[in-house]
């Protein structure tokens, strides 16, 4: 990735310090990304999510530092990329063993997906650092799909799976924004039964928000970018004619970066591949640049 500004323009990229393997920072932001999206052609979705993270970054990286220089010294490192393994389980295992360890060195990770999937890797790691924390999706679907008839996972089965293979309970879980006609009677009523926060599309968030992140310690919040309309942000895996305008979602992100107890915050599905002038990635940039301000 090829990265320049001109003279006066400081730039983000400049500020980032690259780290890997065992050399894990203390305190800060890191980025990390999940370029994987099997779970993406499990679910019938366009493939292309696997290349979200790179296009993400290129789009954070040339933006500047802030007018008033907000960012001149915000301590920001990336982790690169987890390089996907030959099993879901595995990839998943390896995220969450990442996820935890930034947590554990109290880093704020901001993970960039990738299929929604892989989200059951950094949510697991992250409730592996904070095992009472509560878990915020913004998101069209519940993603609460059980594995496929050979054992597989699509990309709608993150949080069937943190219920399933953690001790994750109802009461830690707030669904945000989910579209009736995109959800099955089953997995609306599986969430139900566990006494999931659920609130339908549209929804209030800060309504929603405050008083679920006030009432934890800790919280991390999961963004799916099609819960943007795709006429504003038509770079994903499964574009929606009707949904959240970037500027809803922009709010959504200050409402939450702007509680202490945010704790890990990801964005998952970007498709550079269907991204039309590259506005999802830049909409995505935007939107941890919100976080990065916090």
């Amino acid at each position: 990735m090829k990265l320049k500004t001109r003279e006066g323009d400081s730039k983000i990229f400049q500020i980032v310090q690259k780290v890997e393997g065992e050399n894990i920072p203390s305190n800060g932001f890191v980025l990390l990304g999940l370029p994987d999206d099997r779970g993406v052609r499990l679910s019938k979705g366009r493939v292309g999510a696997k290349a979200g993270p790179d296009a993400i970054r290129k789009a954070l990286y040339q933006m500047t530092l802030g007018v008033h220089g907000e960012l001149e010294h915000q301590k920001l490192y990336d982790f690169g990329n987890i390089k996907p393994e030959k099993t879901q389980q595995k990839t998943y295992e390896k995220i969450a063993a990442v996820a935890a360890s930034l947590l554990h060195h109290h880093c704020f990770p901001i993970i960039l997906g990738g299929g929604h999937d892989l989200s059951f890797g950094s949510l697991s790691g992250f409730l592996k650092a904070h095992p009472d924390g509560g878990i915020v999706n913004i998101d069209t679907h519940l993603d609460c799909r059980p594995p496929e008839a050979n054992g597989s996972f699509s990309s709608g089965s993150a949080f069937w799976q943190l219920f399933e293979k953690t001790h994750f309970k109802g009461k830690n879980f707030l669904e945000f924004g989910f579209q009736k006609h995109c959800n099955a009677k089953d997995h609306f009523q599986y969430l139900k039964n566990r006494g999931v926060r659920l609130v339908p599309f549209p929804g209030n968030f800060e309504g929603a928000f405050r008083p679920f992140a006030a009432s934890h310690k800790a919280v991390a919040v999961s963004l799916d970018m099609d819960c943007v309309q795709a006429s504003e942000a038509g770079g994903v895996s499964a574009p929606t004619p009707i949904g959240y305008s970037a500027r809803e979602v922009l709010h959504f992100v200050q409402a939450a970066a702007s509680h202490r107890h945010l704790k890990l915050f990801e964005i998952m599905e970007v498709n550079p591949k269907h991204d039309a002038n590259g506005c999802t990635a830049k909409l995505a940039a935007r939107l941890i640049f919100e976080i990065l301000l916090s």
